[in-house]
């Protein structure tokens, strides 16, 4: 396990609502197994929302799906290296009914 998030499972303000979510740029299809290995490490409960570039859906969803069949996905153009496809996420989904969002991504970045 790579870091203890139980603080965060019990982290009782508000028990009816969500408190934790992941939100993965899915960029790179290829490197999933490794992500999935490490998310289901995480409290049960925790919400998975996944962005990937539209020429990636259908690859990205069966990977995820299999291993995580309530995740949502999107599709978004992948611009400004993960941030344009969160920026989009944000106006889509009620990401502020969170207490606590792990953003990941899967770009490789020559910088």
């Amino acid at each position: 396990r790579l870091f203890n998030v139980e603080p965060l499972a019990r982290h009782t303000r508000d028990p009816g609502v969500p408190r934790l979510a992941v939100v993965l740029h899915l960029f790179s299809p290829e490197y999933w197994a490794d992500f999935s290995q490490a998310l289901a490490e995480l409290p049960e409960g925790t919400d998975l929302y996944i962005t990937t570039p539209a020429d990636k859906l259908l690859w990205a969803s069966k990977l995820v799906k299999t291993d995580f069949p309530q995740a949502r996905i999107h599709a978004c153009e992948n611009r400004g290296r993960d941030v344009a496809p969160l920026v989009e996420l944000l106006r889509t989904e009620p990401l502020d009914r969170y207490h606590y969002i792990l953003k990941l991504h899967t770009k490789r970045s020559p910088h």
